[in-house]
């Protein structure tokens, strides 16, 4: 990755059709130093590897105009702005429809940088069946700095997942968690899907209850790690894969394979901008072969019924 210093509007020149960069100089992330013309070139040398993980979802977008230290906010709607050949779905609403704006290419992807988005967030079904997941998600996160929780608690959960006939994926959130993720063939809605998250999730709990909570209200999570099941409902997102999170490192949302939870020195900010584009020259993608084990939930649902019903 290489930025532009020269103070003067740049273009981006792995986009495809060029996206002028406004602003390539603003210092994005001030600990690190990284500008949004680094910004934007991460994201177009990532995109071979992310777009596949973007593509026909509907995005809410993390936006800082001024850089991270200044105020942010999301988007959800795609706004007048936003040029016609970015693609969009029209998603009903009580009282109307949100047009979210969905990203199939490169050329979107840089445009979505240029625009300071730091972080795009991603449904976790697609447009063509809005109401059928592919994706079911735990997001494992800590009260207190307890990576070593976080890990025992995804190590679980996959477990768990295996032995009902799911096949579990895992990333750093760049934040301070993991997400533990299964693809689904889409063949159940979001109401089974997050009553599957959630009835898993208190199997966790209730075998380590000083450890893990699913309680909704901080308040009565005490320091235990929280396994948040929410993001299984209709229009909720995750942090996309190799998203950069606004933290002062600039860290990524990195998929990981599952015996790298052990190594020294892994955590959820593990991996920044600079260093996973290394780690993908070296490794590839984790979870390029995603799609590929998809599975239903009929039988794990009635897997999980059973191990709950069973005694002890």
């Amino acid at each position: 990755m290489t930025g532009n210093r020269s103070g003067r509007n740049v273009v981006s020149s792995l986009a495809g059709s060029p996206i002028p960069v406004s602003h390539p100089d603003r210092v994005v992330f001030p600990e690190v130093g990284l500008t949004k013309g680094e910004l934007v070139d991460y994201y177009c040398t990532v995109a071979d590897v992310m777009v596949p993980h973007l593509r026909g979802r509907p995005l809410m977008l993390e936006r800082f105009p001024v850089g991270i230290t200044g105020k942010g906010f999301y988007q959800k709607d795609a706004g007048r702005s936003t040029p016609e050949w970015v693609e969009r779905v029209n998603v009903p609403k009580q009282g109307g429809v949100v047009t979210h704006l969905v990203c199939n290419d490169v050329r979107t992807l840089a445009f979505l940088a240029n625009q300071n988005c730091v972080t795009p967030h991603v449904w976790l079904s697609r447009v063509d069946r809005l109401d059928s997941p592919d994706r079911l998600v735990f997001d494992l996160d800590p009260t207190l700095d307890d990576f070593a929780t976080v890990r025992d608690g995804a190590r679980t959960i996959a477990g768990l997942l295996r032995d009902v006939g799911l096949v579990p994926y895992v990333q750093t959130t760049g934040s301070r968690g993991l997400h533990v993720a299964v693809p689904l063939d889409r063949s159940a809605d979001f109401a089974a899907v997050g009553a599957f998250a959630l009835d898993l999730a208190n199997v966790v709990v209730a075998g380590d209850p000083n450890r893990f909570t699913t309680a909704a209200r901080k308040v009565d999570r005490g320091d235990r790690v929280f396994i948040d099941t929410w993001r299984n409902n209709y229009a909720q997102t995750m942090a996309a894969p190799y998203s950069v999170r606004s933290r002062p490192t600039a860290p990524v949302a990195t998929p990981l394979e599952w015996p790298e939870l052990g190594r020294p020195g892994m955590h959820a900010q593990r991996f920044t901008a600079t260093s996973v584009l290394r780690r993908l020259a070296q490794r590839g993608d984790p979870w390029a072969d995603m799609d590929d084990h998809a599975r239903s939930l009929a039988q794990p649902r009635l897997r999980l019924d059973e191990r709950v019903a069973a005694p002890g």
